[in-house]
């Protein structure tokens, strides 16, 4: 199991050179950019696009945000140092899953990786924990390690950002999910009328937990592919690239917020069997129309 925490504390450390290794081309870089949900002075933003682009830590309370999106045109050096990125964030989060094996449990990567060194021989052990401990790997925020930098295709023609609105997502829960959330999240009286309605639904009654999602940014493209044009909606977040001169069409839409009550009435077929009034609304639990 040692080997396993060997290789977390290798692909970390490679993932961390090649940020090294791109950050010192994007201070340098002056090539055209559009950064529509950037708010600072010109001068600071090549700033805001190296922490877009290269943050993998947890963030600060006070820290300024990241950048939501943006595009950068960049030459081939540049995007070969951002591919090399994205292939040592591959093989980082391969290192979390192998050490992971399966549990999928909120466990921090130290815990994970104490739960590997155990029975291995104390000196070295120590000396992995003290490793882990230098490198500063319990800070991580995974979802920036496994996050890539979208490269998009060239030549590139047009690109326009859009807000795909669905109001709600569904997720079936069981008996036992919904007693421990209600246990986990209340408490006192509300707690226990939570729990006897629960107790006073028939065995094997199903259920679902229904959250509405904010607006998710996407971006279509068009772009040339062996001389055809193509078109792609892609998902985008944070600060995209393209090898290229100069910027394609742009098109920025504001995000529009959430969708009004009355504008919610479209639903997709499973949602449709789910009864829209909450059986358990402080935890959002729903039941199903028979």
């Amino acid at each position: 199991m040692s080997v396993l925490v060997v290789d977390l504390l290798n692909t970390h450390k490679a993932m961390d050179d090649k940020i090294k290794a791109l950050t010192p081309l994007l201070l340098k870089h002056n090539g055209p950019r559009y950064l529509p949900t950037y708010q600072g002075s010109l001068c600071g933003e090549t700033a805001a696009i190296v922490r877009s682009m290269c943050e993998i830590w947890h963030q600060d309370k006070g820290d300024e945000p990241l950048l939501l999106t943006g595009l950068v045109c960049v030459q081939a050096d540049l995007l070969q140092a951002v591919v090399a990125l994205n292939s040592a964030k591959d093989n980082f989060k391969y290192a979390v899953d192998r050490i992971r094996h399966g549990d999928k449990a909120n466990a921090t990567l130290t815990g994970l990786a104490d739960h590997a060194l155990k029975g291995l021989e104390p000196r070295r052990s120590e000396e992995l924990r003290l490793a882990m401990q230098t490198a500063g790997i319990s800070r991580l925020d995974l979802l920036k390690c496994y996050r890539h930098i979208r490269v998009l295709p060239s030549p590139l023609e047009s690109l326009s950002w859009t807000w795909a609105r669905t109001h709600t997502k569904s997720v079936p829960i069981s008996m036992a999910e919904a007693e421990k959330k209600a246990v986990q999240l209340l408490s006192g009286d509300t707690l226990r009328l939570v729990l006897d309605k629960l107790g006073a639904l028939k065995p094997g009654t199903a259920m679902t937990f229904m959250r509405e999602l904010p607006p998710r940014l996407c971006a279509n493209i068009v772009y040339r592919k062996d001389g055809l044009r193509s078109r792609k909606t892609i998902t985008t977040t944070g600060v995209t690239v393209v090898e290229a001169p100069q910027l394609p069409k742009l098109a920025w839409r504001e995000n529009p917020g959430p969708r009004q009550a009355e504008a919610t009435d479209h639903l997709t077929r499973i949602d449709a069997k789910i009864d829209r009034t909450p059986y358990i609304k402080a935890l959002n639990i729903h039941l199903y129309n028979d």
